[in-house]
C-alpha cells in the first residue's frame, strides 16, 4: 500500500534533510573572513576549532587554526598527538579542481551525460519530488539509502529521515566493520565497550594493524600500554606492523 505523506518531502523532516545535502555545499570550502592584515592584531583574528578528521572511521581529534587563508591543523591533545598524511592532505583534498561543491545535474542522454550546475534548493526539490513519486507508486519499501556513516553522526540524520518515511533499507559500511565487533561485544558482555587503555594489562588484535598512518590515536594507545607494560596478541596470517610490536601472534 502506498504510503501518503501529510507534507511535501522536502518538509517533512527539514533540518536534518536540509542539512544532510546542505553540508555537502560547505564542507571544506575557504572560510569567508574579511580580509585581515599582518600588522598589530592580526594573530589575535585567528580562530581555533575543536573538530574530528573524516578521512577513517578512527575519528582523530584535531585543532583546527583558521584564517583568511588557510587551514592548518594539529592534534588536539599534545599528550596524544594523533594524525597522519590524511588529514593533513587536508588543502589537496579541499582545493582539487575535479572536487564537486555545488549539485550537478544530468541533462544528457542515458550513456551520454552532460551536466548542468543547479542551486541546492532546486538539487533538494527535485530530490524531494522523484522520492515522493516512487513512495507513492511503490511504498517506502521502495527506498534504499547506502552512505558513509561517520560523515554525518552515524547515519543519524540518515535513519531518522528513513524513519519519517518508513524505509526500512539502510546499509553502511559500518556493517563490515564496527557493527561486527559491537555484536560480538553485545553477545559477550551485553554492551558495546570502549577500550580501556590505561588499565589494560592483556590486548587482542583481530587482523588489526595499527600505525602511524591507520588509526594513529589508537596506535599511540596501544603504544602506551605496551611501554607500561601490557601483552599484545595478535591473530593475523599476515606479518604486519601490529603483528612486529606483537608478544605472540597466532597464524
Amino acid at each position: 500500500m502506498a504510503m501518503k505523506l501529510k507534507y511535501p518531502l522536502s518538509r517533512l523532516y527539514p533540518w536534518g534533510y536540509r542539512t544532510l545535502f546542505g553540508v555537502l555545499s560547505v564542507l571544506g570550502r575557504r572560510p569567508k573572513h574579511p580580509q585581515r592584515g599582518k600588522g598589530e592584531g592580526a594573530d589575535k583574528m585567528k580562530e581555533i576549532k575543536q573538530v574530528g578528521c573524516v578521512f577513517c572511521d578512527g575519528g582523530c581529534l584535531l585543532a583546527a587554526e583558521v584564517d583568511s587563508e588557510d587551514i592548518k591543523l594539529r592534534p588536539l591533545n599534545p599528550k596524544t598527538p594523533a594524525i597522519c598524511p590524511k588529514a593533513l592532505a587536508l588543502d589537496e583534498y579541499r582545493d582539487h579542481p575535479d572536487r564537486l561543491t555545488v549539485p550537478l545535474k544530468n541533462i544528457g542522454k542515458r550513456g551520454e551525460p552532460r551536466w548542468e550546475e543547479i542551486s541546492w534548493e532546486q538539487a533538494l526539490d527535485e530530490i524531494a519530488e522523484r522520492l515522493t513519486a516512487v513512495i507513492g507508486q511503490y511504498g517506502p519499501q521502495a527506498l534504499g539509502v547506502s552512505e558513509m556513516v561517520l560523515n554525518h553522526g552515524f547515519g543519524a540524520l540518515t535513519r531518522r529521515l528513513m524513519n519519517a518515511l518508513g524505509a526500512p533499507n539502510y546499509l553502511a559500511p559500518v556493517e563490515l566493520c564496527m557493527g561486527n565487533t559491537a555484536q560480538v561485544c553485545r553477545t559477550t558482555f551485553g554492551y558495546y565497550v570502549a577500550s580501556l587503555w590505561d588499565k589494560a594489562d592483556l590486548v587482542v588484535y583481530f587482523g588489526q594493524n595499527r600505525g602511524p598512518e591507520r588509526w594513529p590515536a589508537e596506535y599511540l594507545k596501544l603504544k602506551a600500554a605496551q611501554e607500561r607494560g601490557a601483552k599484545l596478541i595478535v591473530i593475523d596470517p599476515r606479518r604486519s606492523e601490529t603483528a612486529e610490536r606483537c608478544t605472540c601472534q597466532a597464524s
